[in-house]
């Protein structure tokens, strides 16, 4: 695959990211359960595979060739990552998509960041890692004024229900 239809996928993978629940606008009557259950097939199984099939010449061969181990690992990551995204959903849901992704998004690049580095922590004495550092602690910062917002806001809303 060359630069650009990767810069392409980029940019699409970006805008899918960034507009993926607002079908839950429009499906507001339906049950959490089911609005996940579309969401899941489209996004989890119909899509990669359309995706594979297109990017990747001889896609079977590539299975055959990685062998059943790595396959292995890589189905067990994509459950892992697949419950993440269930509970991902759930959490908006309950919270609120502005609040749920300040929250989730948040914790999940601070440790996207954090746990690649914790195997070489001699990387966080120098210039870069101070800085990475520093950023990490601002972002994890600003969750926990989201989630303080977030509960004053539940609060308001409860002492005006009665």
């Amino acid at each position: 695959m060359d630069q650009g239809m990767g810069f392409l996928l980029a940019i699409a993978g970006g805008l899918l990211m960034g507009s993926f629940s607002l079908p839950m606008k429009r499906t507001a009557g339906w049950a959490w359960e089911n609005v996940w259950l579309v969401w899941s097939v489209a996004a989890l199984i119909v899509a990669p595979w359309v995706i594979a099939l297109i990017t990747v010449g001889p896609l079977f061969t590539v299975f055959a060739k990685a062998g059943t181990g790595t396959l292995a690992m890589v189905f067990l990551f994509g459950v892992g990552w697949g419950m993440g995204a269930m509970t991902f959903g759930q959490s908006i849901s309950i919270l609120g998509m502005s609040l749920a992704f300040a929250i989730s998004i948040g914790l999940t690049l601070a440790l996207g960041s954090l746990v690649p580095l914790a195997t070489r922590p001699e990387v966080f004495a120098t210039k870069s890692g101070i800085v990475l550092g520093a950023g990490i602690v601002l972002m994890l910062a600003g969750v926990a004024a989201s989630a303080w917002a977030g509960s004053l806001k539940e609060a308001r809303a409860a002492a005006a229900r009665g």
